[in-house]
C-alpha cells in the first residue's frame, strides 16, 4: 500500500519516535518493525525534499535515515557525529548489496532538504535529525554515460 512508512531499527526507540514525530501518525504495524504512518502517493514529496531528483519518486521506494541525535552528540561529542554517518554508510552499503542481490539497483540521495523532511514527520527538536537519504528501484540505463569492461 502507498503512504508514509518507518522501520524501527532499536525497538527500544519505539516510544520516543511516537511521542517525537506527528502526533496523528497512524503507527499501524505492518510486521517486522515496519508501521505505516499514513497512506497515500507520498512520490512528489519524496522528489521535492530530494533535491527535486526524479530518481526519488520513480523508485520502488525512497527513505531517509534518521539517527538519535541530540543525545548522541551529548554523549559522545563530535566523535559521535561522525559515528552516525559511518552507520549510516554501513547501512547503505549493505542496501547496495541486498539490492544487487535481487537484481534491482540502489542508490544513495547526495541531496536531500532535510528541514521538509522533519517536517513531513512532524520533528520539531533535534532529538532525531535526517543524515542519509537513499532509495532503491529498477535501473534506467542513462545512454549518456560510457560504460566500458572492467580491467
Amino acid at each position: 500500500e502507498k503512504g508514509l512508512y518507518i522501520y524501527v531499527r532499536d525497538t527500544k526507540d519505539l516510544i520516543s519516535l511516537q511521542q517525537t514525530l506527528d502526533e496523528t501518525f497512524k503507527w499501524k504495524e505492518c510486521g517486522e518493525e515496519l508501521y505505516l504512518l499514513r497512506e497515500g502517493d507520498y512520490r512528489g514529496a519524496a522528489q521535492m525534499i530530494s533535491c527535486n531528483q526524479e530518481i526519488a519518486k520513480e523508485g520502488a521506494f525512497s527513505f531517509g535515515m534518521l539517527c538519535k541525535f541530540s543525545s548522541t552528540l551529548e554523549t559522545h561529542g563530535g566523535i559521535g557525529y561522525k559515528s552516525l554517518y559511518h552507520q549510516c554508510g554501513m547501512i547503505g552499503q549493505m542496501l547496495y548489496l541486498e539490492a544487487t542481490s535481487l537484481n534491482l539497483s540502489a542508490t544513495g540521495i547526495g541531496c536531500f532538504l532535510d528541514d521538509e523532511f522533519h517536517a513531513l514527520l512532524g520533528i520539531n527538536d533535534q532529538r532525531y535529525q535526517s543524515l542519509y537519504h537513499f532509495t532503491i528501484g529498477r535501473a534506467i540505463v542513462d545512454t549518456r554515460i560510457t560504460t566500458l569492461p572492467p580491467y
